[in-house]
């Protein structure tokens, strides 16, 4: 499916209970994959997303989780602004427990 979008695009989490294992959270060699096939000149991922662990992370840590990424052939980071399917029962400004730092 990646052959037929404009962007190929994977994800980037960062570890916690939900992704603990660099399997679960790097997947971006299938869009850095489809990207050289097709001719892509980028491959985006959703990038430094995590669940329960908010304002934890520095540049420190994020760092090595980059390097991993950009080595498995991403190209430009893309962060997950907002969630575009907010819970009904939360108050006004709260989203579900997924975010980014």
């Amino acid at each position: 499916m990646q052959g037929r979008c404009d962007v190929a695009m994977g994800e980037l989490w960062m570890p916690s209970g939900h992704r603990p294992l660099p399997p679960q959270r790097f997947m971006v060699r299938d869009a850095a994959n489809a990207a050289h096939v097709y001719g892509m000149g980028e491959v985006l991922a959703e990038s430094f997303t995590t669940i329960n662990t908010y304002w934890i992370e520095s540049p420190a840590t994020m760092k090595p989780c980059a390097d991993r990424a950009f080595c498995d052939g991403l190209t430009r980071v893309c962060y997950h602004g907002m969630m575009l399917s907010p819970s009904l029962t939360d108050k006004p400004g709260f989203i579900r427990s997924a975010g980014d730092l």
